[in-house]
């Protein structure tokens, strides 16, 4: 997958809830309170030392296809938790 180095943050307000990166080797769409979401299919990643954010890593078109749905229930159970006023684990 070829895409330029860049980012785009989605929003509630302040408070930043998911971003999506393009890289060399892999799309990412990192959400900021991961460690809050419920992961039930197991397709978040811990990043590095990061504890709250958690991350989805994609390699290529197909990937987002086959968890389209898994993404989308992802993204609206993070904006839950944000609109809910949880916190992570070090705010």
């Amino acid at each position: 997958m070829r895409l330029p180095n860049c980012g785009l943050h989605y929003r509630r307000g302040a408070n930043n809830i998911v971003s999506v990166n393009a890289l060399k080797e892999s799309a990412n769409l990192s959400f900021f309170k991961g460690v809050l979401l419920s992961d039930p299919h197991g397709v978040l990643e811990q990043q590095g030392n990061v504890h709250s954010g958690r991350i989805m890593r994609f390699t290529n078109r197909e990937d987002i296809q086959n968890i389209r749905d898994i993404l989308k229930s992802c993204i609206q159970e993070a904006i839950t938790i944000e609109e809910s006023g949880m916190k992570g684990m070090l705010e």
